[in-house]
């Protein structure tokens, strides 16, 4: 049975995307982990998908390769992926959660989610930002309630 998870805002979309193999993307080769907590998900298998939400989008989902005892300064277990993940969301909002959910709706509502990477959050005055769409670098303004990116023109809230 697949499982849900939230992304939450202090950890950030950029900084996820950042750590590599996001949706869209060929898999380099590394396993990723998400912490789940101390009761690990019965009913999930290898191969199953983990869900992905942020700021009340679901993102997409990536297969389960397995579930690991964690190790280290956080006791609980380890959800590992490595990468084919798939940018999906559905037409409702989700309220964020901690720990994981089983899946509570049909596969057959997902649709195609290939503008995922525009969830970013507001740009702060003075902040260097990279662009979610093109990777280019630029610095905000805080005098604009758009900020947009000098190379291909995709537009972010800021201010």
């Amino acid at each position: 049975m697949d499982i849900v998870v939230t992304l939450s805002k202090s950890f950030g979309l950029q900084r996820w995307i950042e750590e590599g193999d996001p949706a869209g993307t060929e898999w380099g080769g590394q396993k990723w982990g998400w912490h789940i907590g101390k009761k690990a998900p019965t009913k999930i298998n290898p191969g199953e998908r983990v869900y992905v939400v942020y700021d009340k989008h679901l993102i997409g989902y990536s297969p389960l390769l397995y579930i690991e005892k964690s190790s280290g300064m956080m006791p609980g277990y380890v959800m590992v992926r490595g990468g084919n993940a798939v940018a999906v969301t559905i037409d409702a909002q989700i309220k964020s959660f901690r720990g994981f959910r089983y899946r509570w709706w049909q596969r057959e509502i997902e649709r195609p989610f290939p503008e995922w990477r525009k969830l970013t959050e507001p740009i702060k005055y003075g902040q260097e930002y990279r662009c979610p769409n093109c990777s280019a670098l630029f610095a905000s303004d805080a005098r604009l309630k758009v900020q947009v990116c000098p190379t291909c023109n995709a537009r972010y809230p800021g201010g």
